[in-house]
Order: structure tokens, then sequence, then C-alpha cells
């Protein structure tokens, strides 16, 4: 039986998840280091609120 389209996108999604999970760690380095480098208010916030998000991503990619 061949492989539907899904099962593809899943096999490219398996794949490609160590190099994502690599990205998504220096964001956080960055995004860390924008917020606390930014004279904006705002900004510094939704930096930190997003280095937050990437690091709850990167602990349940990790299985801890």
């Amino acid at each position: 039986m061949p492989d539907s389209p899904n099962q593809k996108a899943n096999a490219r999604l398996i794949a490609s998840a160590p190099d994502l999970l690599e990205a998504l760690r220096l964001a956080e380095i960055e995004l860390n280091t924008a917020a606390e480098l930014l004279h904006d208010a705002q900004a510094s916030e939704n930096c930190a609120q997003r280095a937050i998000e990437a690091r709850a991503a990167i602990t349940k990619a990790e299985g801890n």
C-alpha cells in the first residue's frame, strides 16, 4: 500500500524534528537576550513571553 500524503508529511516532520528543536533552542536564547536589551517595555515583554513559550515546547519535545 503506498504512503498517503499524510504519512509522507508526518515522516518529513519526524525527520526534521532534531533540526527544529535545535532552531527553537537558539531562538529561545535570542529571545531572552532581546528581552533584556530592548528599551521598549512592551516589546521586551513580548520577547520574554515568546521565550517562555519556546522553553515549554522544548521541554515537551525532550519529554520532561
